[in-house]
């Protein structure tokens, strides 16, 4: 069953609506606009319907559209990613207006990824876990 704290999560995102969310620690200094009427979402979830279903497991953070063309900064993985059998570590994404335009240090299996379409450069989602801290501006 979903927790109250995720519920509670999303009614409190929702009635801000901020225009953007900056994250900054020291190996990030991001800033990701908001698309006007956006809706954070989490936990479950009701088809058209009326049947309630789970769309992520586990259940513990909220998301919502990020501004395809305000995305701008940098941030630097800080978990292993596993693309195409390759482990890649602390490569740091470099973005302007809504799209990654270089990493740091150069990964070809990653580059290659980011280069399949329009798309892949681009942000799909933002969330946030109910389990981070996280400081609201």
């Amino acid at each position: 069953m979903i927790s109250n704290s995720i519920i509670n999560m999303k009614e409190s995102l929702n009635d801000y609506q901020f225009s953007a969310l900056h994250f900054v620690s020291e190996k990030t200094d991001l800033t990701v606009g908001l698309v006007k009427n956006h809706v954070w979402i989490g936990g479950s979830e009701t088809t058209k319907d009326g049947k309630k279903f789970m769309s992520n497991i586990p259940v513990e953070e909220v998301w919502t559209l990020p501004n395809r063309y305000y995305v701008n900064g940098y941030v630097t993985t800080t978990k292993p990613i596993i693309l195409a059998g390759t482990t890649i570590r602390n490569v740091k994404l470099f973005f302007k207006n809504g799209k990654v335009i270089s990493m740091e240090p150069k990964q070809q299996v990653l580059l290659d990824t980011l280069q399949t379409d329009e798309g892949a450069r681009m942000l799909g989602e933002v969330a946030r876990s109910c389990f981070s801290k996280f400081k609201y501006c």
